[in-house]
């Protein structure tokens, strides 16, 4: 249907391996989590879709709209992997909400107690796996009508903001149940508190004054990295061309040597392109190309730019070929007669000279509307200051009132054009466009947010986060391509890809760690204790998704080509530094030091403070650490407030 760039699919794999593991992972520990409750199997997948169903869209989506944003640069190199990777995870979505699902119903038994240790495996009946397939094909047969052993079952369904579930499944029905499943609950998470290490690492945000730390801390590590993006050496572009070759191939060898031994600019040449104001059949391209004016305007051109001190060193009268000059000007009488064939005298050598000035001219002239071309073969190295430079001069004898005057004479207008300079206005173009990408694609990534957990304060915490990660990545690429590194940067492509990436990725993480929160806040858990839970809960989860994820990336630093190598030492960093850093340091501390202000302008009733919270607060108590906050750590209601309630 469309062309795409040649290491499009290699990220695209990528993108692919590292979203169905980790859209995977939550998916899975999830569903282990409710049958370890001892769930039905039609429960557990009503949860599990419900909580983890809604954190994949929401990630999933964030994560579209960033690769998305490439979309906004007009080059096919840049656009073409952001709309595949944009698809991949569209489709991804798809199936992690709908096969996903369907798997884990296959095999329940397998996928709820399989572990690495046996010893930890907690076994499922033979008649608690009937029970529970029997209760999903009655609610699945007849009409939607459930069987008499499955009284929590109702055929009327209630619609949250995300997915269908079964009225039963719903907050605030089935009360008797809902407190048998809440004291399990309770019970298993109060087990594995007692060892887990998520839970006393995160400790330290009962006080606030170290969560307040951690976050200065963070910042003031920054702030160094922010002085290399920002100030100096700031980010250079590289347009080399060995980036985009194998290392160690034959390609850059043959690169290489032929820029030890001959000019830059006979590899990669500047044309002066004359073409006709109006243009011509083949059969008058003599008329305009051989004629006196054509003549004095190409001298004009070369003698201006041989004149020119600034560029004296690189361009010579060699390094200049067309029509009307070949190292030297050829005469236009004699250019007429060798084009033409004629060969007044000497006739056998004159041949070989006519041949040979016809050759030069299938170069340089246009065999259909008559138009031709001035080549310059500069000897300049292909950096970002040479260019530019020999650029603007040649702009600057094009324009001036000479050679306008000349050409408006020949009928011609003189355009100036390379490869090298094509690609310095493809990096000028991208750098003007990139503001208007990260403006409205975060303002897209925000407004998802702000939509699925209906506040402001989300948004507002991941902006600082992300800072947080540009500069970490941004002061890496720096530190590894500019400073400490035979290359003059890193390809010119990679920083305009890897900044949507890191958004939506510090995105992703955010969310799972945000809805694990929210949930335990619904539970009635103070914010701060939420938070703790959350960690207990999602942690170890939110890790193992980092340790895939990065593995994917980080097998494109074994490609041959430098500029995916690139892109896997970046994102390998964005990942840990995303996954250790800001998940499981700066994003708690944000949390509990914003405390109740973290659900604003959404209202919650809050239920009964059950048994296993209230434990949870003397332990705290007796720790020393309660009085290091202004709010209880949990609070407490009306006796009938219901064990489930409503966000608005």
């Amino acid at each position: 249907i469309f062309d795409v760039a040649p290491f499009s699919p290699a990220v695209q794999c990528s993108v692919i391996m590292a979203m169905s593991v980790d859209y995977s992972l939550f998916l899975l520990s999830r569903f282990k989590r409710e049958i370890q409750l001892d769930a039905s199997l039609y429960k557990a997948m009503c949860h599990m879709i419900r909580y983890s169903g809604r954190t994949i869209l929401t990630s999933g989506l964030t994560l579209a709209i960033s690769f998305a944003g490439l979309m906004f640069f007009k080059v096919d190199m840049i656009s073409t992997i952001g709309m595949c990777s944009a698809i991949s995870l569209v489709v991804m979505i798809a199936v992690s909400t709908t096969l996903t699902p369907a798997v884990l119903a296959m095999a329940p038994r397998f996928f709820s107690t399989f572990r690495f240790n046996k010893a930890q495996r907690k076994q499922m009946s033979v008649t608690q796996v009937m029970q529970s397939l029997g209760a999903v094909m009655a609610q699945g047969g007849g009409e939607g009508i459930p069987s008499d052993d499955t009284p929590s079952a109702t055929p009327t369904h209630a619609k949250t903001k995300w997915v269908w579930i079964p009225e039963a499944c719903a907050p605030g029905t089935g009360e008797a149940e809902a407190e048998l499943r809440e004291q399990r609950e309770e019970e298993q998470e109060e087990k594995e508190r007692q060892t887990s290490m998520f839970f006393r690492f995160s400790a330290f945000i009962h006080k606030k004054w170290l969560s307040a730390t951690i976050i200065g801390v963070a910042i003031a590590a920054c702030l160094p990295l922010a002085y290399l993006v920002v100030v100096s050496p700031g980010i250079v572009w590289s347009v080399d061309m060995n980036q985009l070759l194998p290392k160690g191939g034959d390609s850059v060898e043959t690169l290489n040597k032929f820029g030890e031994n001959f000019s830059t600019g006979l590899m990669l040449p500047f044309y002066i392109v004359l073409e006709p104001t109006d243009p011509r059949p083949v059969s008058e391209a003599s008329d305009v190309v051989f004629n006196q004016a054509m003549w004095d305007l190409q001298r004009e051109i070369a003698t201006q730019l041989l004149d020119s001190d600034e560029i004296s060193d690189i361009l010579t009268r060699g390094n200049i070929m067309g029509v009307s000059w070949a190292g030297v000007e050829v005469p236009l009488d004699m250019a007429s007669k060798w084009y033409s064939g004629e060969c007044p005298a000497r006739p056998d050598k004159m041949k070989e000279m006519c041949n040979a000035y016809k050759y030069a001219l299938s170069l340089t002239l246009s065999p259909v509307y008559s138009a031709c071309t001035m080549m310059l073969s500069p000897n300049l190295p292909v950096d970002g200051v040479r260019v530019p430079q020999f650029s603007q001069i040649t702009h600057a004898v094009l324009e001036s009132d000479t050679v306008v005057s000349l050409s408006a004479a020949a009928g011609v207008t003189p355009v100036l054009s390379s490869m090298v300079l094509d690609e310095m206005d493809t990096v000028n173009y991208m750098g003007d466009v990139f503001p208007f990408m990260v403006v409205i694609t975060s303002m897209a990534v925000m407004l998802v947010i702000v939509v699925s957990f209906a506040g402001v304060v989300p948004p507002l915490r991941l902006v600082v986060c992300l800072l947080i990660l540009t500069c970490i990545t941004f002061g890496t690429m720096i530190m590894s391509y500019q400073i400490f590194s035979d290359y003059d940067g890193a390809y010119w492509s990679v920083p305009f890809i890897i900044w949507p990436i890191c958004m939506g990725l510090a995105a992703d993480y955010d969310i799972f760690f945000y809805v694990a929160v929210r949930e335990h806040r619904e539970r009635g858990c103070t914010t701060v204790v939420a938070v703790r839970r959350a960690l207990h809960s999602v942690g170890p989860t939110i890790i193992a998704a980092g340790v895939v994820m990065a593995a994917a990336f980080a097998a494109l630093m074994t490609s041959s080509i430098p500029m995916l190598d690139e892109f896997g030492v970046l994102l390998l960093v964005d990942i840990v530094a995303n996954d250790l850093l800001m998940v499981m340091l700066v994003t708690p501390a944000m949390i509990s030091l914003l405390g109740e202000s973290n659900w604003w302008p959404s209202s919650s009733k809050m239920p009964v403070l059950t048994e296993a919270d209230k434990a949870l607060e003397a332990e705290l108590a007796i720790q020393g650490t309660k009085g290091s906050t202004s709010e209880p750590l949990l609070t407490s209601r009306e006796e009938d407030t219901p064990q489930y309630i409503t966000v608005n």
